[in-house]
């Protein structure tokens, strides 16, 4: 048992990191954002005390930050952000799903689970999967 836990967590880890490399992009948005409104709040401090050497300091990282993010999330938006692309990236997601589902089916066959329950199973999958196949299908036409 403590061997399917340790199975189930690596697959649970390649899941994530694969997802972190299309999340990555709402990340760097999110970041930008927050230096570009901590910017807007530093200048507003410095129309009070124009020679603070400590705000000036602050937003001039800010702003080269949110100037460096820009430029990384637009190689980002390259590499990742075409239609075409996403959809590629949902593809392999979702053959992600389905392979893991069929894993879990063996390990349910392994441990001996009511046959009938993971016959139910496979079938969902097999069906789940032919189902986003012809839908695919039809999307192209």
């Amino acid at each position: 048992m403590l061997e399917l836990h340790g199975l189930l967590n690596r697959m649970h880890k390649d899941r994530v990191k694969f997802k972190q490399t299309f999340t990555e992009g709402e990340d760097l948005i999110k970041v930008r954002d927050s230096l570009n409104q901590r910017a807007i709040t530093i200048r507003e401090l410095l129309l009070e005390d124009p020679e603070n050497k400590n705000l000036n300091f602050e937003l001039n990282f800010c702003l080269s930050e949110a100037e460096r993010l820009e430029e990384e999330l637009e190689q980002f938006q390259n590499k990742y952000g075409s239609i075409e692309k996403k959809i590629n990236i949902q593809e392999q997601l979702i053959d992600y799903d389905i392979n893991e589902l069929k894993t879990y089916i063996g390990f349910l066959e392994q441990l001996e689970v009511d046959k009938q329950l993971v016959e139910s199973i496979r079938n969902t999958v097999k069906s789940l999967d032919e189902n986003i196949t012809l839908l695919n299908y039809l999307k192209e036409k």
